[in-house]
Formats: structure tokens, sequence, C-alpha cells
């Protein structure tokens, strides 16, 4: 009786865990929708905020979109070092796009000197991504 109780109390537990991280995911993509509007808005700046509050929380998507914006510079001032810290940050994340920018700015020597090792890395990454 008493494993069957806690049983049935861990397994509430994780479903409150489950529940609170599906929510937490919404108010994110949320955040990152807010973005977009204001990004065809041109409200550049507001867009990039929205962006942030998201990728601090450690959202992958908001993180790779952050280091979009340092990359071309829209909303916040170009910084590509800044952008290849959020490629990063998203990338170990799983996020597939994020390998993606991470192989061409190491090959190219983007915000960093070229590393051919660390591109074929992130390259093997994405290529073996199955959410790209």
């Amino acid at each position: 009786m008493k494993a069957h109780k806690l049983l049935c109390i861990l397994l509430a537990l994780l479903m409150g865990t489950t529940s609170q991280a599906q929510q937490n995911k919404a108010e994110l993509e949320d955040y990152c929708q807010k973005a977009l509007d204001c990004y065809r808005q041109e409200k550049y700046t507001e867009a990039f905020d929205w962006y942030m509050k998201a990728a601090q929380q450690g959202y992958a998507k908001a993180q790779y979109y952050v280091g979009m914006k340092y990359a071309s510079g829209e909303g916040v001032e170009q910084n590509d070092k800044e952008a290849l810290r959020w490629y990063e940050k998203s990338a170990r994340r799983g996020y597939a796009d994020a390998q993606a920018a991470l192989h061409m700015m190491y090959m190219i020597g983007i915000g960093t000197g070229k590393w051919p090792e660390r591109a074929d890395y992130w390259l093997k990454k994405y290529e073996a991504n199955p959410n790209k």
C-alpha cells in the first residue's frame, strides 16, 4: 500500500511538472510571436526585447533569433561575437538552425577566427538533428 501511494504521489508530481513545462513553453512561444509581430511592424528594438525575454529563460528558438538580431543589427547594435554566443546557447539545446549558423560562422570566421574542426562539429550535429 505504501509503495502504491508513493507511486501515485510521484506520478502526480511528474504530471504537474510536465504541465508547468508545457505552460512555460507556451508562454515563451507567445513571447516569440509578439517579437515577430513587432518585427513585421518594423519595431525592431521591441522585437529584440521580446526575443531576449524568452532567450534568457533558456528557450532555444528565441536564443537563435537573438543571435540573428545580433548578426544583422536589427533592434540591437550589430555584434558578431554576441551572435556567436547566442547561436552556441541555442545549438547546445539542439536547435538545428543555430547549429547550421555556427557551422558557417566557424567555417568563415565570423565572430571568431576560422575554426574548421568546430565548423565540422556543428555541421555533423546539424546533419544528425531530426528537427531540421
